[in-house]
């Protein structure tokens, strides 16, 4: 999470002429750019209590707010992709809760 520090730092930097020759890249330790694969940010609001209680499970973890939550959106996608979707007619699952739970059917 960006701290009011860091906000500021960005704030004084943005103040600053711009210099495009004066740029770099800076590679993230241990990755190279061929190992990277393509993100894409999506960003959303929480209520506040949800936010903090996102926060909270976050540093119990060990990790960020965002981190935590492109684990829990990937594993959801992941499990649905392995998951399809099947259509039953409702009288067949009527009939299988009842077979599987020993009702009678109705007369």
């Amino acid at each position: 999470m960006t701290s009011k520090d860091d906000i500021a730092a960005a704030k004084a930097a943005l103040a600053l002429p711009f210099d495009p020759a004066a740029g770099r890249i800076v590679e993230r330790p241990g990755a190279r750019a061929s190992e990277r694969r393509p993100t894409v940010v999506h960003s959303t609001r929480l209520p506040a209590e949800f936010s903090e209680e996102l926060e909270a499970e976050a540093g119990r973890l060990g990790t960020n707010p965002s981190k935590l939550m492109q684990d829990i959106v990937v594993r959801w996608l992941t499990a649905r992709r392995q998951s399809p979707t099947v259509t039953v007619n409702v009288a067949d699952l009527h009939r299988a809760l009842d077979s599987v739970l020993g009702h009678q059917p109705a007369a």
